[in-house]
């Protein structure tokens, strides 16, 4: 669940965010870059309000909307049981946005640090999410959620610890390339890391869930 702390918290980021967008607007130029390709390179310009508020109105949405989803029925009661992780969780992700739009206000005229930052960053966003994950106790929305975890804490709490650590690794991996190989080699390993953690997750937990089901047949056979 969202402590009052951690309520207070996204709100000054979210607040934070917008008033250091409009500071920083009103003393850009009337066009700058607002879009950058897989090459770090800027393949679209833009008012200065468009890259000052876009982001922000956006994640306050966002943020509105996760803030809210504890409250709904079993969702709520879910999420109850992994304590004031979800809290953490969505204070590390908001605070991550705002410092890439941070770098993306301060750093305008200079793409190329603008991507590498931002892909460190969320090197770094994947790190402190591994470590978090298998803290985090069965519910629907977040942790690595499939078919055969979300029936099973067996499962989940299985799934979850390896899968924690492979983000770890991932993130680890993502920051290492943005320092060492070129932007569009780093966004193959964000995609492809991606998936691949997708795929495993998938068939890593319905091995643990038919090995489960067979014990469990066992066990009642006897």
């Amino acid at each position: 669940m969202i402590t009052r702390w951690q309520g207070i918290g996204l709100a000054l980021l979210v607040i934070g965010d917008f008033l250091f967008g409009a500071v920083c607007a009103a003393r850009l130029p009337q066009r700058v870059p607002v879009h950058w390709n897989f090459q770090g390179q800027v393949d679209r310009y833009g008012s200065p309000w468009e890259l000052a508020f876009i982001l922000p109105l956006t994640l306050a949405i966002t943020t509105g909307v996760m803030v809210a989803l504890p409250f709904l029925g079993k969702t709520g009661e879910a999420l109850e049981r992994s304590g004031q992780m979800y809290g953490r969780i969505i204070l590390l992700a908001v605070g991550m946005l705002v410092a890439m739009h941070v770098m993306m206000l301060v750093l305008w005229n200079q793409p190329q640090d603008i991507v590498t930052g931002n892909l460190v960053n969320l090197g770094v966003l994947f790190m402190v999410l591994g470590n978090w994950t298998s803290k985090v106790r069965r519910n629907p929305i977040m942790g690595v959620r499939t078919l055969w975890t979300l029936k099973s804490d067996y499962v989940w709490e299985r799934t979850n610890r390896v899968g924690a650590r492979l983000m770890v690794a991932h993130g680890v991996a993502i920051v290492a390339s943005a320092f060492l190989l070129p932007v569009w080699a780093t966004f193959t390993m964000v995609l492809g890391g991606a998936v691949a953690e997708v795929i495993w997750a998938m068939v890593y937990s319905r091995s643990l869930a038919r090995g489960e089901a067979q014990r469990q047949a066992g066990l009642s056979s006897q």
